[in-house]
């Protein structure tokens, strides 16, 4: 599964894949917001944020969209983090 924009940017590789016969099934959209622009949350509870997913930030992400055993959650970890991302965990009451 390749995820690719679909613009001018990527029309050369969108060609490619086409000829290759990948098919295009979902489009996938990219939103960002600066962090200063952020509303304070409604709750005592504070956003951790890492550059990494931490190993319980990981756990619980596999807990629920995980499929596989720790072959493939080591292989989801390394697409995690094969390109600069911002992970983000907020505790309920409970942890």
């Amino acid at each position: 599964i390749f995820q690719v924009f679909d613009d001018p940017r990527s029309a050369t590789l969108n060609t490619v894949l086409d000829g290759q016969r990948f098919s295009k099934q979902s489009e996938t959209k990219i939103m960002v917001r600066d962090v200063g622009a952020l509303p304070l949350l409604p709750t005592a509870h504070s956003v951790e944020l890492s550059e990494q997913p931490t190993q319980e930030w990981l756990d619980l992400w596999w807990a629920v969209d995980g499929r596989g055993g720790g072959g493939e959650l080591a292989i989801a970890r390394e697409i995690l983090t094969g390109c600069p991302s911002l992970y983000a965990l907020v505790r309920d009451d409970d942890g």
